[in-house]
């Protein structure tokens, strides 16, 4: 086997929340004009931060808005059909499992509940204060899984954070093209095609 540890991304790769559910973020942007400065901080940043962080008081309509759109959004996690089983064959393998996302705060403790027979470690941007493709959140999950990047392969579905990041670092990494038919090298369609090229 040529990998001792693998990481996976977590939405769009191992999980999915519902379509259609409205952003529970959206109403927030309004508090300032930097966009990169309001996702930076969604991503690393606890949700009781926010107000001190960017310096000013939510109105009570964005708080309701925000907490009953967060609820709809945490509740419809699902797991793809294909999740367990790969997981599970990717640790019977003996290889170590750590989950890498950039998540806001709410998701991580769902994440956590519904994986924490199969991971062996968690890495969330609102945990590191860092966020794909940031070296550093690889490295904190390189130094958890107590490993090195050339025996550590990354999976997930967004190139630039799942696959360019991690690539850069020297970290091998399959890009996750879900419903692509034609794909290049270092990319798959689904966790089992990902299963057979790590395993075989």
């Amino acid at each position: 086997m040529r990998y001792e540890s693998i990481m996976f991304d977590a939405f769009g790769t191992i999980a999915y929340i519902k379509p259609g559910l409205d952003n529970p973020y959206k109403n927030l942007s309004k508090y300032t004009s930097d966009r990169l400065f309001v996702r930076k901080s969604l991503l690393t940043k606890p949700i009781n931060d926010l107000e001190q962080y960017f310096g000013i008081k939510f109105n009570a309509r964005d708080k309701e808005y925000y907490c009953a759109s967060l609820l709809a959004q945490v509740s419809s996690i699902s797991l793809y059909d294909e999740t367990l089983q790969v997981l599970s064959q990717i640790k019977d393998a003996g290889m170590k499992i750590s989950v890498v996302s950039n998540l806001a705060y709410p998701f991580g403790e769902p994440i956590k509940k519904l994986f924490g027979n199969y991971v062996d470690h968690f890495v969330f941007s609102y945990e590191v204060d860092c966020a794909k493709p940031d070296a550093r959140i690889y490295e904190v999950a390189l130094e958890k899984l107590q490993t090195t990047a050339g025996q550590t392969v990354m999976v997930g579905d967004t190139k630039k954070a799942d696959f360019t990041g991690p690539r850069n670092l020297g970290i091998d990494a399959y890009w996750l093209r879900r419903n692509v038919s034609e794909l290049a090298e270092y990319q798959v369609s689904n966790l089992s095609q990902l299963a057979d090229k790590i395993l075989s």
